[in-house]
């Protein structure tokens, strides 16, 4: 996000004012977002953020094609494109429409996210919803904050250990140092969800700008780290690119072994208060993340 506009501080504002549960002045923040918006770019994030808090999915899913619409418009707007198209597909799941809820998390996935598959919940009549143990407590999930930071703590662990492969090829872009560093600082409560967000960004940013694999992959892993501090099933993520890396960095007759190296590495790097959580998380999403982690 250009931290110059005029959208930007009351959307960071709003990000925290969600992160300590005042939904309503987060919608508050969002909205005046709108309102001050002066152009594409500015209009795209606003209505994005809007749609983000949005419980009607056919609202929602208007804000986010509203946002699509904008941000088509102006370049700037690519940073946050993975985000807009993962929201765009969870609006169509929420509302039956497989086919282009598919599309659009495809799209996502093209870009290095990889969207969280949704579970489908008996009592409340089978609509689908986030896995509720990646769900913070102040958000009405069953994750409290000490377990929240030690998964982005481990999902830095496992973007920074692979962090050479881009650094040794793109020694002079330290965006995805920085976003390591950012969902440390996050681990610790020294820096807001809107920082980490904003460094999300900038990662998977400078993935998109990487012509060699191995190196998008890890700003990949890096993005997907320090997103975590907005939503902890990004743990995952980071863990997925990091392996990603490594697989492509080796010589093939060696990149499944290198692979599964690196992900006993991870495990072995598992925090014991969260690593029935992160196991567990791994053999349900193992199927859709490439099957990385039979290891």
């Amino acid at each position: 996000m250009d931290l110059t506009s005029q959208t930007a501080p009351l959307c960071m504002a709003g990000n925290q004012a969600e992160f300590e549960r005042r939904l309503a002045d987060a919608r508050v923040l969002f909205a005046q977002a709108w309102d001050v918006a002066t152009d594409d770019y500015e209009a795209s994030i606003a209505a994005h953020y809007v749609a983000h808090l949005e419980s009607d999915p056919a609202t929602a899913l208007a804000w986010d094609l509203e946002a699509l619409r904008r941000g088509l418009m102006d370049d700037r707007a690519t940073e946050f494109m993975p985000s807009l198209y993962v929201s765009l597909g969870g609006s169509y799941e929420r509302m039956g429409d497989a086919v282009e809820a598919k599309k659009y998390f495809d799209l996502a996935a093209e870009l290095g996210l990889v969207h969280q598959p949704q579970q489908a919940t008996p009592e409340l009549g089978g609509v689908s919803m986030r896995d509720q143990r990646f769900v913070a407590v102040h958000r009405g999930g069953l994750l409290d904050l000490a377990r929240h930071r030690l998964l982005a703590s481990w999902a830095a662990d496992c973007a920074e250990h692979v962090l050479l492969l881009f650094t040794a090829r793109y020694p002079e872009d330290d965006r995805p140092r920085r976003a390591i560093e950012t969902a440390r600082a996050w681990s610790r409560g020294e820096v807001s969800v809107g920082a980490a967000r904003e460094a999300a960004f900038a990662a998977h940013a400078a993935a998109r700008s990487a012509s060699d694999a191995a190196a998008r992959e890890v700003a990949r892993a890096a993005g997907h780290a320090v997103a975590t501090a907005h939503m902890a099933d990004h743990e995952l993520g980071a863990a997925t690119y990091a392996i990603r890396a490594v697989r492509l960095a080796a010589p093939e007759s060696d990149a499944i072994s290198a692979g599964e190296r690196e992900c006993r590495w991870q495990r072995e790097h598992l925090p014991e208060a969260i690593r029935e959580l992160v196991l567990s998380d791994e053999e349900q999403r193992n199927k859709k993340i490439w099957s990385l982690f039979a290891c």
